[in-house]
């Protein structure tokens, strides 16, 4: 209730008004600890308490989020006080998402630097995987390999080039023995079939020279 003092009375003189500045009072404004709508006006004359509910829900707001737009959405479309429509695009939204806390990543292994990302289906969840390690180790692997291809190879070139090809075209077959056969047309062979004299210089050979093997061939 609000009281209102008249300047003066009927009858009499205007009374003279104190100044402001001469009145040891106090004016307060303050929330309502009990009260989360109210405020409490507080003077030298007691507290009033205010509710601000319905002042409140007369200025309330609903904000509708929606993805837009409805076939392939590229952004969150939503509803200002003004009754605009505001978006946020996929792109800015992504500049706030941190990739390691998604819902199906695995959040006991943090990654470390050179990781990547792998899914496991057992665990329906990405887990981290080693990947700058394991191409390191693959590019090791790699090279060995590389390098034993590289000594294969010059030591099949080796072979080839102290291996005479007729025809050309190399369709000839390599013969396999046991044997060794010796060309020498001045070859001596006493009628017993003893060898006195041999040139073992040409000829085909499977086994060293200083031995004799039973089969051995001589083609004078």
């Amino acid at each position: 209730m609000r009281t209102t003092i008249p300047a003066s009375f009927p009858g009499f003189d205007p009374c003279d008004k104190i100044p402001g500045s001469f009145v040891d009072a106090y004016t307060d404004i303050k929330l309502d600890p009990e009260n989360p709508t109210g405020i409490i006006l507080d003077t030298t004359w007691g507290e009033v308490h205010l509710d601000l509910k319905n002042i409140v829900k007369a200025g309330e707001t609903i904000t509708h989020l929606e993805l837009a737009p409805e076939t392939n959405p590229t952004v969150i479309r939503y509803t200002n006080e003004a009754g605009e429509y505001e978006c946020i695009t996929g792109d800015e939204l992504s500049r706030i998402v941190s990739l390691q806390l998604l819902k199906d990543v695995d959040q006991t292994t943090p990654p470390e630097n050179g990781d990547c990302y792998v899914y496991n289906a057992t665990t329906k969840l990405f887990e981290t995987f080693p990947l700058s390690t394991t191409i390191g180790d693959l590019n090791t692997v790699i090279n060995r390999l590389q390098a034993q291809i590289t000594a294969l190879n010059n030591r099949i070139t080796d072979i080839e080039n102290i291996i005479p090809f007729y025809p050309s075209d190399k369709t000839m077959k390599l013969a396999r023995g046991v044997i060794n056969l010796y060309s020498d047309k001045n070859a001596v062979i006493t009628d017993q079939g003893v060898v006195t004299s041999l040139d073992k210089t040409h000829g085909i050979y499977t086994h060293d020279l200083d031995t004799d093997v039973y089969g051995d061939r001589i083609a004078g």
